[in-house]
């Protein structure tokens, strides 16, 4: 496998209709370290459709290999872009205190317990209360080694980065890198792209299914999460009342302008108080 190999089977590439598959001037460029490989496009938005008919194509040619497919701030490493035979959902509703959270714990405990390799990852960045809800010590620091900016040249995947196993699920959130109390100062998108990529792709995850705990509202965190991150679906949680749903509409919108399918919803009549 040599960067001469790669571009030449890309080349070779069609779509079913006999169309080539890309253009000369689409891979910006090869990458090759040990097994690993990763071509990176020089498209910024190109289709999920493409990063998985590109992949397809260089697992038939090179199926021994690491495979990863970039695309601007996009990675695709088989299935539906988290890897081959394994998902990455959202849990989400567009409010705040419908019960998100605490569906995402409860949700990660249950396919655990069922036999599921299951990992969380804490997507809610500015209130990252996940490490509390799983009962971790409000002490527990990580040591990550060799966090990337994404911004820069792609690197194969860093394997020292593991999370935290709490209760048989693989946990990870912004709240074991910085003290329980501190306020994340995340003033532009790129550093919370740079830092939910990182902390999905740059951890060395061995659950098969993982659930992301977004936080409320569209805000930047679930514009990266949908247009950036590759899902599989979303599962969405919400309360009958009328704000609820109107805040709920505003993120399922969102979600069919991006392409990402429903899975499963979740009416949290729990989160109902009684006046009497």
């Amino acid at each position: 496998m040599d960067e001469d190999s790669v571009r030449e089977a890309l080349a070779a590439a069609q779509t079913p209709d006999g169309e080539p598959l890309l253009g000369a001037d689409d891979i910006a460029r090869v990458l090759i370290d040990g097994d690993w490989l990763c071509v990176e496009l020089a498209r910024e938005h190109p289709a999920r459709s493409l990063l998985g008919a590109i992949f397809a194509e260089l697992r038939r040619r090179f199926a021994d290999a690491e495979i990863e497919v970039r695309a601007g701030t996009r990675i695709h490493r088989g299935g539906n872009g988290f890897g081959e035979g394994r998902h990455l959902i959202a849990v989400l509703g567009g409010k705040g205190g419908v019960g998100k959270s605490t569906m995402s714990v409860n949700l990660a405990l249950t396919l655990t317990a069922m036999g599921l390799s299951t990992g969380l990852v804490d997507a809610d960045l500015n209130a990252p209360d996940i490490p509390h809800m799983m009962g971790a010590r409000p002490g527990l620091r990580m040591q990550p080694r060799g966090w990337r900016n994404f911004e820069g040249r792609p690197a194969r995947p860093v394997s020292g980065n593991k999370p935290v196993t709490w209760y048989g699920v693989e946990v990870m959130s912004a709240g074991f890198l910085l003290p329980e109390r501190f306020p994340p100062m995340l003033t532009s998108r790129m550093l919370v792209s740079s830092l939910l990529r990182q902390l999905v792709f740059d951890v060395d995850w061995q659950a098969e299914v993982v659930l992301l705990d977004a936080p409320p509202g569209t805000g930047e965190e679930l514009q990266v999460m949908t247009r950036e991150l590759p899902l599989s679906g979303a599962l969405f949680v919400t309360t009958p009342q009328d704000l609820a749903q109107m805040d709920a509409q505003r993120t399922l919108t969102l979600l069919q302008e991006r392409g990402v399918p429903v899975i499963g919803l979740v009416y949290n009549m729990a989160s109902l108080t009684c006046p009497h």
